[in-house]
């Protein structure tokens, strides 16, 4: 057995053991060996007779304590090393045989307990402090002042002891903290501190506290019992009857302890990160109970209605449970605070009366209205639409709430009304939901601080944010904004505006409210704001303004007024109380040159504006003018070619970000006025030259110019810039500007002395200077050391395109770093890349991340050559980590609280290994653009991880912290929390393939700002140089609001198979618009192609200038153009989606834009047109039959993971079901029919829309091809299995594609039908139908992704069940079942299909009279014909029922047919079929033939035989038509050709039809010469 062989060796374990003087001694021991038995041996070694005065201590992160002569140090240290990550594969018997004394490290000698000694005067101290001194038991002279002593911590003195003595002395000790003291059981003698109020235990290893008797310490008012292991609390802990405050969070607890209820007298319950599933009705009891934090347990469903009676609760934290309802904790009146994120809950309906916090980020949400049933009165409703009054708001009773956080729920709207129950909001978080506007209520607001709605789908602001007077940061980027409200002039307070990521094509003109700007004399103002007048008080506006002021018009404005008495000098001074009426729209000229007249209370209150990744042009500076106080400017990523002069006049600017645009030049009179710039970043522009100017910009600290077309010339000083003169730079960024050359010339007379203008040396407060792709001859570089990093390396690697970039956020100090390691261990396909982001950086730098960078591959490669065959890469990335920790640890010095994430991707040939730890993750983009997650984010509330953390003695606080330090939970370094935190990566494998483009490698700085798929995306613009994509990766996080340190790497592994010349990759990308438009044939005139077209050249930001309405699809590819000819059609349907409107209207409204998102997301990468669509149907066509196949599984493929609302899911139509055999999920969320033709239809462009539109009998036929398919089935026609067959490998998979020719519409084929290969699909002929409305039957098939091959075997499965239960008819009519509805039976099967056998042929005649047609799409599908059930009998004919009927008996022996011939009918029906499909009989087929011809033999009667009779004629003749269609098929389709490729000469087709029958042996070639035409 082999139990028994691992216990037959007695394996040993390796130890070292040091002496007090350093040196050590190596014993090679059983694990159970004790420490007195070493202490026995090493005494003996070292000739030590005496042994009582030996001992073995461990130390472990500065503690350390003498071990118990029973103790085992050998399984100790097996322990730690296990959760460090060690296991039995890394022959964990011999890692103690080295140095693991960053781990723990056993010290043997004599007397080694320390003596302590009175540090300081105690005697006037009541409390005393004496945390990790390591003491074994209570100092001696502590005794001395046990009487006046009130408060004693002694934690982190491990397993020591307290005296019984000692303790009775302290007759005045009211707290005493014993934490993390490594007790096992609480020490006897804490019962006799009978006056003891305070008590810490917690960090230790406590199972159980019956035998500490603290029910002995009545006085006990607070206990603390976290990160223990308990599963129970003793039952005498009701007797406290003081305790208010208790802790036992982090324990071991399934179950709520019911003594708990018992304890009436508490305030504070914490019972986080425990297993507990319930509360227990008894809750209620705890009426004292203020707060409560039951985070990170297994709570599901809904509270209990005894949540009620917790009369005086005011914070209650449920976080990261299963919590769907809410509404009993309405009943609370003195809630105030609510956390319930990381829930299930749905809807929110209820109010709340005292509730000041609520945030619920990451629930289900689609309802939510916090006025319940309560409604406004009507006097109240009529002003909803032009803003609320506060005083009318604030009369609704409970409306208290300042702080509401909705996050990342799915939420689609909300109520109109919504805000008018929250006046006193101060804080609202929208973001990462579906929102399209925003309730014009939010006018009531007059009190909010911040409003954030990032990453919605919002189309415009509402006017009414005028009204938020009070209103700083405004976060609303990621939308679909087209535009802002010119209301938002009137922000008297917004000092932060970000729209990032929108439509925006300009700013609002500049606007004031009436009377605010002045343009008539001797009228009255009303009151000016008064942060206006403070603002001029104190002086923000400068005087003079510079020598623009006053200048130049704002375009576009008209009916200027201007002032008579604009130059009168004694022209009086407004008062702040005067007043006047003016018109509503600003003249900039009339403010700056008179002292009268104010600017919009905008211009004076924002500073900092970020615009980045918009449409934004060059007017964009004449609005931007007013904003004299901005410190913030970031216009990146727009359409801007010019800065105007006089127009960059911000004189405070600190930061100024244009990357991006198209920039030629920069205005050197404006640079040189910005005194006060700190960061100029405007690489990605166009840019050949920079000004002189900006070296007098003394205080600049960051110039990125990176990825231009610079040319220098030194000589040229006095006109062009040089880094000499901006001494204070830390960053400075030149990469990417491949003309630019740094070359050392000869001194000139001329040039300024003592300066080397081509030496780098003077910068010495430098710490990233990027020189990549530049040309540097006869140039001294920096050094690079742990606070500066130079890069001068190619943007190549083994011939893969490779892009970095970084920033330094507010850091002083260097924090992260990267290698790139090409031709690894000397080998053209081995290369490795790292990227390590350091946590607190000392003045000298991150010299951990450097000891990463410059260690990682000697560990790599001595792992790799250590490799054995039974062993494997991963083994060896991770033992690399884990000796890389090790080595890590001897040489760190003092920064034991300093740490690192690592993410490194080891390439060897075309396998990608990927290793991490922490939060440093990577992203590989494949498949046209989708986004995969190739890490794991080792964050400390991850549920694993919590696992794990705990079992090493770790704990997560309430903030999400491990040990309340850090949220990562592994990682490099942080050795003062090993092996809590420990650096055992996660490694994933991946196949490279022909469909992966680039692996985004990136530090926690971008991931905290965009997802993965944003990530993908935004990199793809860029992908023909990944030096500009990292750029514009790392800028976008900036311009969404990244203020810490960064990190972005892009790796080209795509290149890796394309074997193409370089310069016609970029047709990867949009080369499919392109290729379709070649495939047509035809010329540009005929068509036009409008802006979605490949005229307008290559435009550095592709997709923006089609104009879609949505800023992320305007992110992707363009559109192909309309295709022409041949081509592709697909309609698809959601199937049910009139009974879910009508009973998941909320939930529906979610679930549609998530459909609507996947579909056209997926048709931009795939390359389709999105022709029409009609409410939730798609019309899409595309140039080529493969693109279409891919598409639709694509489709169907995301719909399976896309984040459906909890509404859907719980419905019957959108539950989720998984294969039995393959434990897939083959359904869930709505379920999308489709359906596929090929053909020509009539197309024509749509006068109105301007959108291509298709018309005739082809797509008549595709629309009803999509009816003739159920939900999460792809129907197609036989033209579309035809197409497909004339391209080589897609059906024969022994076929290669390589062979065709290099073009870009051959590469774009050829790639599709490598993904179709790699999906894996089948093609499934369903037999001939006639469809609705079309004269001719079709042969219909059905095409599913090997993924979802389980839906065919389900649906098979179900329209056997289906028939077993629909009982015959008399008469031989069709029961209910056949006539197309969904009967009560048939709808309670999730998948039930009418095509449900691909195996079965079956024509639509049969009862096509009989059955009516549904009227609603949404339900089952229009030809009731086509139910078949797998390898038995079609549906049109009358049911069977597999169940004995008492009244068939006496039928079966009065039958006058022969039941063995209709079982041979069966039989030769079957066969037939098979034939026609190619399959081979399944098992289960020919047991359900059995179960059909037992029936048949024992049960049917005459009349029933005469109905299969009838039904198996019906097959054996559908049988015999597709044959013959598959041989006609085949001459049609030479027929068609030869029309094409030659003239009509009769001649010619009777000779070419000659060969062909000789060749396929159809007939002699006589009988073909005479057949009729």
């Amino acid at each position: 057995m082999e139990p028994q062989k691992y216990d037959l060796p007695r394996k040993n374990y390796c130890i070292r053991i040091f002496r007090p003087d350093g040196t050590f001694a190596t014993l090679q021991l059983p694990l159970s060996t004790t420490a007195n038995e070493i202490v026995q041996r090493l005494a003996s070694k070292f000739f030590m007779p005496d042994l009582s005065k030996l001992n073995l201590m461990i130390k472990r992160n500065k503690l350390e304590r003498i071990l118990q002569p029973t103790e085992r140090p050998l399984q100790l240290q097996k322990t730690l090393l296990e959760q460090m990550g060690y296991s039995e594969q890394d022959n964990i018997e011999d890692v103690g045989r080295e140095d693991n004394s960053y781990l723990l490290r056993y010290v043997f000698g004599q007397n080694m307990a320390q003596i302590a000694h009175e540090d300081a005067d105690y005697s006037e101290h009541q409390h005393i402090d004496l945390q990790a001194r390591n003491l074994p038991t209570v100092p001696i002279f502590l005794y001395k002042h046990a009487q006046r002593i009130v408060s004693l911590d002694l934690s982190k003195n491990l397993q020591m002891e307290i005296p019984v003595d000692f303790i009775q002395m302290c007759r005045h000790l009211k707290q005493l903290w014993l934490a993390n003291n490594d007790y096992v059981a609480i020490p006897q003698s804490i019962r006799f501190v009978r006056g003891l109020e305070h008590l810490n235990i917690s960090g230790n290893r406590l199972r159980d506290l019956q035998h500490a008797r603290l029910e002995d310490i009545p006085g006990l008012k607070t206990m603390r019992i976290y990160n223990n292991r308990l599963e129970k609390l003793p039952k005498s802990f009701s007797s406290f009857k003081q305790l208010t405050m208790l802790s036992v969070s982090n324990n071991a607890f399934t179950s709520f302890p019911e003594v708990i209820c018992e304890i009436t007298s508490l305030a504070y319950l914490d019972i986080s990160f425990n297993k507990i599933q319930a509360f227990p009705d008894e809750i209620g009891n705890l009426k004292n109970l203020v707060r409560l934090f039951a985070t990170a347990n297994r709570f599901s469903g809904s509270l209990p209605p005894s949540f009620a009676k917790l009369e005086n609760l005011q914070e209650l934290d449920i976080r990261q449970n299963l919590i769907t309802e809410l509404d009993v904790l309405s009943e609370l009146p003195k809630l105030e605070i609510l956390f319930v994120g990381y829930n299930a809950v749905s809807i929110v309906g209820c109010e709340f009366k005292s509730l000041r916090q609520l945030k619920m980020t990451k629930n289900h949400l689609t309802q939510f209205n916090l006025g319940g049933s309560r409604r406004p009165s009507d006097e109240h409703h009529s002003n909803v639409i032009t803003g609320i009054p506060a005083p009318i708001a604030t009369s609704y009773d409970g409306a208290m709430l300042t702080d509401l956080d909705l996050s990342s729920c799915m939420l689609s709207s909300l109520p109109e009304d919504v805000f008018l129950y929250t006046p006193l909001l101060e804080e609202l978080v929208l973001d990462s939901n579906t929102l399209n506007s925003i309730p014009t209520s939010i006018g009531a607001l007059h009190k909010l601080l911040r409003l954030s709605v990032q990453n919605n789908i919002l189309d415009s602001l509402p006017s009414e944010i005028s009204k938020l007077s009070e209103l700083k940061i405004l976060d609303a980027q990621k939308n679909n904004l087209k535009s802002l409200p010119k209301e938002i002039w009137l922000c008297a307070s917004l000092q932060t505006l970000n729209c990032s990521s929108n439509l925006l094509e300009t700013f609002p003109k500049p606007f004031s409210a009436p009377g605010v700007a002045l343009h008539l004399p001797m009228t009255q103002q009303p009151e000016v704001p008064p942060s206006i007048v403070t603002n001029g008080q104190e002086g923000v506006l400068p005087n003079p303004l510079g020598g623009h002021a006053g200048q130049g018009m704002v375009p576009g404005t008209t009916n200027v007024f201007r002032d008579p008495m604009l130059d009168d000098n004694n022209a009086m001074a407004v008062s702040p109380g005067s007043t006047m009426q003016s018109p509503p729209n600003f003249n900039p000229p009339s403010f700056f040159a008179s002292p009268r007249n104010h600017p919009p209370p905008l211009s004076l209150s924002l500073r900092r504006l970020f615009l980045g990744d918009n449409r934004l042009t060059n007017e964009i500076w004449s609005p931007l003018m007013l904003f004299l106080e901005l410190r913030t400017l970031n216009l990146s990523f727009n359409d801007l070619d010019e800065i105007p002069p006089e127009h960059l006049c911000h004189q405070h600017l600190y930061e100024l970000y244009l990357s991006g645009n198209h920039l030629t030049s920069l205005p050197a009179d404006d640079i040189e006025k910005l005194s006060y710039l700190r960061v100029l970043a405007v690489n990605g522009n166009k840019l050949q030259t920079l000004p002189a100017e900006i070296g007098k910009l003394r205080k600049l600290l960051v110039l990125d110019v990176g990825n231009n077309v610079l040319k220098y010339n030194i000589a040229n000083w006095p006109y062009d810039w040089n880094w000499n003169w901006n001494l204070s730079l830390k960053f400075l960024n030149l990469s990417g500007n491949k003309r630019l050359e740094i070359k050392k010339t000869h001194p000139e007379a001329h040039g300024p002395k003592e300066k080397d203008l081509a030496d780098f040396s003077a910068l010495t407060r430098l710490r990233m200077l990027g020189l990549m792709d530049i040309t540097i001859l006869g140039v001294s570089i920096p050094e690079e050391s742990p606070d500066r990093r130079v890069r001068t390396s190619p943007s190549e690697v083994n011939n893969m395109a490779y892009g970095i970039a970084d920033w330094l956020g507010s850091n002083e100090h260097l924090g992260t770093w990267d290698l790139v390691m090409p031709r690894f261990r000397n080998n053209d396909d081995e290369s490795i890349f790292g990227l390590f982001d350091g946590r607190k950086s000392s003045r000298s730098g991150c010299k951990l991340t450097k000891f990463l960078n410059d260690h990682l591959t000697y560990h790599v490669m001595s792992e790799l050559r250590k490799l054995k065959e039974d062993d494997t890469v991963v083994s060896a990335l991770r033992r690399s980590f884990l000796s890389l920790e090790k080595g890590l640890g001897g040489q760190i010095g003092d920064e034991k609280d300093s740490g690192a994430s690592a993410v490194v991707c080891y390439i060897s040939g075309t396998k990608l290994y990927v290793a991490n730890v922490g939060d440093a993750m990577a992203v590989i983009s494949r498949n046209n653009g989708q986004a995969y997650e190739i890490t794991h984010k080792h964050i400390s509330l991850n549920p694993s991880e919590i696992s794990r953390i705990r079992a090493a003695g770790g704990y997560v606080s309430n903030t999400g912290k491990l040990n309340s330090e850090l949220k990562v939970s592994r990682g490099f370094g942080y050795f003062d929390l090993i092996p809590v935190v420990n650096a055992n990566p996660y490694v994933a494998t991946i196949e490279l393939t022909e469909n992966d483009e680039f692996v985004i490698m990136a530090s926690r700085g971008l991931w905290e700002r965009m997802h993965y798929q944003t990530a993908v995306d935004v990199a793809r613009t860029e992908k023909d140089d990944l030096m500009a994509a990292a750029q514009k990766l790392r800028d976008f996080a900036i311009t969404y609001g990244a203020e810490k340190d960064l990190m972005v790497m892009v790796i080209g592994v795509g290149d890796l198979f394309d074997k193409r010349d370089k310069r016609f990759r970029y047709l990867r990308g949009p080369g499919r618009g392109a290729a379709g438009a070649d495939a047509a044939g035809i010329l540009l005139d005929d068509v036009s192609l409008g802006p979605a077209g490949m005229l307008g050249g290559k435009n550095k930001r592709r997709g923006k200038e089609e104009g879609p309405g949505d800023s992320t699809l305007a992110r992707l590819d363009r559109e192909v153009p309309p295709p022409i000819n041949q081509v592709a059609l697909v309609f698809t349907d959601i199937k049910s989606s009139t009974l879910l409107w009508e009973t998941q209207p909320e939930n529906m409204r979610s679930a549609i834009k998530i459909h609507d998102a996947v579909m056209r997301r997926t048709l931009r990468s795939v390359g389709g047109y999105e022709v029409k669509t009609e409410g939730d149907a798609f019309m899409v066509c595309f140039q080529n039959i493969t693109s279409a196949l891919l598409w639709c599984f694509t489709v169907q493929l995301q719909l399976l993971d896309a984040d459906w609302p909890a509404g859907i899911l719980g419905t019957e139509e959108g539950r989720e079901i998984t294969d039995q055999e393959s434990n897939q999920v083959i359904y869930r969320g709505l379920s999308v029919r489709m359906g596929v033709h090929w053909g020509t239809p009539v197309f024509e462009r749509n006068p109105i829309t301007s959108r291509m539109d298709y018309f005739g009998p082809v797509v008549n036929k595709a629309s009803r091809i999509c009816n003739a398919a159920d939900g999460g089935q792809i129907c197609v026609s036989s033209d579309v299995v035809a197409a497909l067959r004339n391209f080589p490998g897609v059906l024969d998979d022994n076929t290669l594609v390589d062979d065709l020719p290099t073009s870009a519409g051959n590469y774009l084929i050829s790639r599709d039908i490598q993904q179709l290969k790699r999906l894996g699909f089948h093609v499934m002929e369903l037999g001939v139908r006639r469809l609705k409305g079309l004269e001719t039957p079709e042969m219909l098939s059905l095409v599913y992704p090997k993924q979802l091959a389980g839906r065919m075997e389900l649906e098979e499965q179900n329209a056997m069940l289906e028939e077993g239960t629909n009982a015959t008819t008399p008469g031989g009519t069709a029961t209910p079942a056949t006539t197309g509805t969904t009967t009560p039976a048939a709808s309670t099967t999730r998948a039930k299909s009418p095509t449900a056998s691909p195996r079965l042929l079956a024509t639509a005649e049969t009862s096509r009279t009989a059955s009516p047609q549904p009227t609603d799409d949404d339900d089952e599908p229009e030809d009731p014909a086509v139910k078949v059930v797998e390898d038995s009998f079609a549906v049109a004919r009358p049911t069977l029922s597999f169940k004995q009927h008492k009244s068939n008996a006496s039928l079966v022996g009065n039958r006058a047919i022969d039941p063995n011939l209709v079982c041979a009918l069966n039989s030769l029906a079957t066969r037939l079929e098979r034939l026609t499909t190619g399959s081979h009989p399944a098992k289960k087929s020919t047991a359900m033939s059995r179960m059909i011809e037992r029936h048949i033999m024992h049960d049917a009667g005459d009349e029933e035989l005469m109905a299969l009779m009838d039904n198996f004629v019906t097959r054996v003749e559908n049988a015999v038509s597709t044959l013959y269609l598959h041989k006609v098929g085949h001459f049609a389709n030479v027929l068609e050709k030869l029309g094409e490729a030659i003239e009509l000469d009769s001649m010619h087709i009777l000779r070419a039809l000659q060969m062909y029958s000789d060749v396929a042996g159809l007939t002699e070639p006589a009988g073909l010469a005479a057949a009729p035409p």
